[in-house]
């Protein structure tokens, strides 16, 4: 005995080749851009971006990547850690930490 299909009436399977056709036929044109369209960014865009963390303490970083990791008990060990760590060290310090914190965790 075979299994019968799952679809509901006559529904296909999605796939990139019929999104395109689908995009051309309503008018919208989309081109692929590739890797070096993004390339080139503005320097406006470029100004505010503190990328260096050179003034973070190895401790600090490896805390940091802890509190990213996927299993909830390296998460909470990366962030005892944190906090031992932050309580130890001085202000000017914890600031230099802000923009890599921020850009671990956007939401």
């Amino acid at each position: 005995m075979s299994k019968q299909q799952r679809r509901k009436g006559s529904a296909k399977t999605a796939s990139s080749a019929q999104a395109a056709e689908l995009l051309s036929s309503s008018g919208h044109l989309m081109g692929f851009i590739g890797f070096d369209g993004c390339g080139n960014l503005p320097a406006y865009l470029m100004e505010n971006i503190d990328v260096s963390h050179d003034g973070i303490t190895a401790e600090i970083r490896n805390a940091l990547k802890k509190m990213t990791k996927k299993d909830a008990f390296t998460r909470e060990k990366g962030l005892k850690e944190m906090i031992s760590l932050l309580e130890s060290v001085e202000v000017e310090q914890i600031e230099k930490c802000f923009p890599l914190y921020a850009s671990s965790f956007p939401k």
